[in-house]
């Protein structure tokens, strides 16, 4: 069967399966279930498992193996793939293999650990400087995208999800604890974030103000890596913004790390100096409920700060 012809059947059948099984699309969420509820997570699963079975060479997704499923994650560590992305495909893949068995697990594989300053904010995140350079040198559309991201520490497709604080709550199954934005002043938004999640951000009154003079009469569809999204703002985010904004960055720096690092930035700047007047550990959980990042809970409630 030609490339393109296998990978195709693949992709219908990885999708007709991770419906039939796992579609929890709508439905209310169950800590104990196994459904997925985020489109985004279903299309990327759906999109890793026909990946991987056709670098596995089977033809139907019940040909694959724990076996192959293994010697298929060991290949992907040894050409670098981060942890995250290996978990998630694991995770794709035991879906597919334990679908009657949804107890069992793969053995985990440990990704190669990078250089020691590559997961370091500062390698990550953009100085003030270089930002400054960077929206001198975009069209107003863009700037003013590239101020809220950074402002609000927001993905790239957030910014078509902001809505008024009272217009939509916030996730309920989340805890929020009341020292996030400390130490700074503005007007709080909600946005969706991923899975689902709904959580406030905070913007400065001028930005607050500039993003209202873009509000919609009445909210327009769009679609952003094949998610369906209603904006009520006429701004620029998700992939357009990021293919927009790691332009200018190469324009004018010569070199980019995405729109993303805009994110980093922001947890940089509250980690330096927003939140000083606490100590480094409450810091980062409070930076982490501001971008609606993760933290393991424990003894220490140690904080994963790259999960951003």
């Amino acid at each position: 069967m030609k490339p393109n012809k296998l990978r195709n059947k693949l992709n219908k059948q990885s999708q007709r399966f991770m419906f039939f099984h796992y579609n929890g699309l709508g439905k209310p969420k169950n800590r104990a279930g196994d459904l997925i509820h985020s489109i985004r997570t279903m299309n990327e699963s759906i999109r890793k498992i026909a990946a991987a079975a056709e670098e596995m060479g089977v033809y139907r997704l019940k040909e694959i193996t724990p076996q192959l499923a293994m010697d298929y994650l060991v290949k992907r560590k040894n050409l670098g793939i981060s942890q995250k992305e290996l978990s998630s495909e694991r995770r794709a893949l035991e879906r597919v293999i334990f679908v009657n068995e949804p107890k069992n697990r793969l053995p985990n594989i440990i990704a190669k650990k990078p250089p020691s300053d590559s997961l370091s904010l500062s390698n990550r995140a953009y100085s003030s400087e270089q930002i400054r350079d960077i929206i001198a040198n975009q069209n107003s559309y863009h700037a003013l995208s590239t101020l809220i991201a950074h402002n609000a520490g927001l993905r790239a497709e957030e910014l078509y999800t902001l809505r008024r604080q009272d217009e939509i709550s916030v996730s309920p199954h989340r805890e929020w604890g009341k020292e996030r934005f400390s130490g700074r002043e503005g007007v709080i938004y909600i946005v969706t974030g991923k899975n689902g999640l709904r959580r406030e951000v905070m913007l400065h009154p001028l930005l607050s103000e500039q993003l209202e003079n873009r509000r919609l009469d009445s909210p327009k569809e769009l679609t952003n890596y094949k998610c369906r999204i209603s904006s009520y703002y006429d701004v620029c985010g998700g992939n357009n913004f990021s293919k927009a904004f790691g332009r200018a960055s190469m324009k004018v720096l010569g070199w980019s790390k995405g729109a993303h690092g805009l994110r980093f930035s922001y947890a940089q700047e509250r980690m330096d100096t927003g939140l000083i007047n606490f100590s480094y550990l409450d810091a980062k959980i409070i930076v982490s409920e501001e971008l609606g990042s993760k933290y393991k809970s424990g003894k220490k409630r140690q904080f994963m700060p790259y999960n951003l």
